[in-house]
């Protein structure tokens, strides 16, 4: 994925240079991910074809029961109603955003992205810092889900919980469309939980991951 289809230049270079900075009040190694979508969901499509083929078939059983002026349909027009209402739920589900997502599930949603988190992490080499102080800010847009992991050395000083206020705040940015900002918002408020839970800098800190913004 091309970040520049979401990012401009100068929001990329915002963005790392908000990692630059926090990196310099902790000791944490912030590493920062946005996808676009972290799967396909055809059950989704499946899902909404289905659906719709449905409503088309009890609207059509309804009319012959109870409108007396509905003439009686053969089984082949009612088969090719309902097969046609599958395709356009299909179609609509594939490509209207809101309704894939209901359509998923938000549990479904949810597990995508803690998946692709967790892919992040190991890719990422989040966990090869010399004090294991390393945390992903895992975004994805289509989802509308923020997941952070931290490794140990933050985990025993910052319990899961604790995140949650960044979280919120992180899909409420995605969901109003202020991407980067809110990427921004959560690299400085992670900075700031980490120092006031004690993962300070060190006098020989040095940087060792990356500090731009990670995509597939």
């Amino acid at each position: 994925m091309d970040l520049k289809s979401y990012f401009s230049e100068a929001e990329l270079k915002e963005i790392e240079t908000a990692v630059s900075k926090a990196e310099t009040e902790t000791s944490g190694e912030i590493v920062p991910v946005f996808v676009a979508q972290c799967e396909r969901y055809p059950e989704a499509v499946y899902k909404g074809g289905i659906f719709l083929a449905m409503i088309v078939f009890l609207i059509v059983s309804v009319m012959e029961l109870f409108w007396l002026d509905f003439p009686v349909i053969h089984l082949v027009p009612i088969m090719g109603m309902v097969v046609a209402g599958g395709i356009v739920g299909a179609l609509l589900t594939q490509y209207i955003d809101p309704l894939k997502r209901l359509m998923a599930g938000r549990n479904r949603l949810e597990i995508a992205a803690i998946r692709r988190a967790e892919h992040f992490f190991i890719r990422e080499e989040v966990f090869m810092t010399r004090e294991r102080t390393g945390i992903l800010i895992f975004m994805a847009l289509f989802e509308h889900e923020v997941v952070v992991l931290a490794d140990e050395g933050i985990n025993g000083a910052v319990e899961q919980e604790t995140w949650n206020d960044l979280i919120d705040e992180t899909v409420h940015a995605i969901k109003k469309k202020n991407v980067c900002q809110g990427i921004i918002n959560a690299i400085n408020r992670s900075a700031k939980i980490l120092k006031e839970k004690g993962v300070e800098i060190r006098p020989d800190d040095t940087d060792e991951l990356p500090n731009q913004l990670r995509t597939d």
